[in-house]
């Protein structure tokens, strides 16, 4: 008989030939992972628009009414949230409220530091430090020139306080008079009613005196509680600057998606813009108002103009609430320190006209159409954080709103809170 012919043993078996034809599961899995794009970090993800679709497709396969209770679970929860985190603000504002003013004043100078580091080479702690000692410098040369006079006038105050109710007194007589012999009719036969059932007099009552503290002890706490949070706030500034862009770096590898990403950086961008051009523009604006109203204020006699001034260029970073206090203390001490009355009318006056062109034609014809704001915008941020924070509060509360319009213009689904916000 014949031999068999020799196996081949160059032919693959049959479960050789199955897995030739096809990939298995593992080859498969292996080679979608090879295929699937990868970021410089190493980590593999879908693109954002594939992610987006999935999410939507699993989105719409839930029934109805689950989706909508999870709507309202959501609104709900999202609700809760943000009255904790209120009242969190509220309770604890002396701790987060030096941390806020830190990040806002970052945000301000930090173009200066990046100035300083590309044009004289300084490196971001250097530069950071010249900030802060000339912010520093700044600060107390503004307190040495303004103490000398707010000295004066608060020796001159009580002869002013006494003057000032001398004149309201004269102005309220007539009522005083009134009010007088309609006590004396109601006290027409009240003898008679003061005597008890023995015909006995009732005794007189005694006064009862409240102990409380004294003005020195509550001056002298709260100096000391702003002394604390004075030091926290330069010092985190100092650290905040001296980092540079060291937080957002790290905030761009938390977020996994490189869309939300670039949104991250995006945002931090336009808000360090807007906030330092606002802040920076509008403290030039109010410098010059200022100047101006001083100016006005020591051709009409008023003393001490110079306080008045700085008083006037602070009050004006708080919108609408700092020119009404503003007007009020002048026209306060315009009528206890300048005669005739008519004439002492005429320096309220003129810090309200020139107040109402600085905010109606200078203000929005420097700052140009994309930093304005909307008037009932302001006015709700503006009663929200002098709730929460007092006048602090009402000082941070422009700028708090800046940054949240830049973080609604570059988010999409809350860009209809960002057109309510601007002008």
């Amino acid at each position: 008989m014949p031999a068999d012919p020799p196996a081949d043993t160059d032919a693959p078996t049959r479960p050789e030939r199955r897995s030739a034809g096809r990939e298995t599961p593992v080859e498969k899995e292996g080679t979608s992972r090879e295929a699937a794009p990868r970021e410089p970090g190493g980590s593999s993800e879908r693109a954002p628009d594939e992610e987006t679709d999935a999410q939507a497709e699993a989105w719409a396969r839930l029934p109805f009414r689950l989706r909508k209770s999870v709507r309202t679970l959501t609104i709900a929860c999202t609700g809760l949230l943000a009255l904790a985190v209120f009242y969190t603000l509220y309770f604890a504002s002396s701790l987060f409220l030096p941390i806020v003013i830190a990040v806002v004043l970052n945000m301000l100078f930090r173009p200066l530091v990046r100035g300083l580091k590309a044009r004289a080479g300084l490196p971001e702690p250097a530069g950071a430090a010249v900030v802060i000692v000339g912010v520093l410098g700044v600060f107390v040369f503004g307190l040495y020139e303004v103490s000398g006079p707010a000295a004066q006038w608060a020796e001159q105050a009580p002869s002013y306080l006494r003057s000032a109710e001398a004149e309201l007194r004269g102005l309220f007589g007539s009522l005083e008079s009134v009010s007088e012999g309609a006590e004396a009719v109601d006290n027409l036969g009240g003898n008679e009613g003061e005597a008890g059932p023995s015909g006995q007099q009732k005794p007189e009552p005694q006064p009862v005196q409240v102990q409380g503290r004294s003005a020195a002890d509550v001056l002298l706490k709260q100096t000391r509680v702003f002394l604390v949070s004075a030091g926290v706030v330069f010092f985190l500034l100092y650290f905040l600057l001296a980092s540079g862009d060291f937080f957002l770096r790290k905030l761009v590898r938390v977020v996994p998606l490189f869309r939300q990403k670039r949104v991250a950086v995006q945002i931090a961008r336009s808000a360090e813009s807007d906030l330092s051009t606002y802040l920076a523009t509008y403290a030039v604006i109010n410098a010059v108002l200022g100047t101006v109203v001083g100016t006005i204020l020591y051709l009409l006699g008023m003393p001490s103009p110079v306080l008045w001034g700085v008083m006037v260029a602070l009050l004006n970073f708080v919108p609408y609430l700092g020119a009404a206090v503003g007007v009020a203390v002048v026209a306060l001490v315009a009528f206890v320190s300048i005669d005739p009355p008519s004439h002492a009318l005429m320096a309220p006056l003129s810090y309200f006209i020139v107040n109402s062109l600085e905010g109606n034609l200078v203000t929005p014809l420097v700052l140009g159409r994309r930093l304005q704001l909307n008037p009932v915008a302001i006015f709700i941020s503006l009663t929200f954080w002098y709730w929460i924070w007092g006048f602090a509060g009402a000082l941070l509360a422009t700028p708090l709103l800046v940054m949240l319009k830049d973080v609604c213009d570059n988010v999409v689904t809350l860009r209809g809170l960002g057109e309510f916000i601007g002008r």
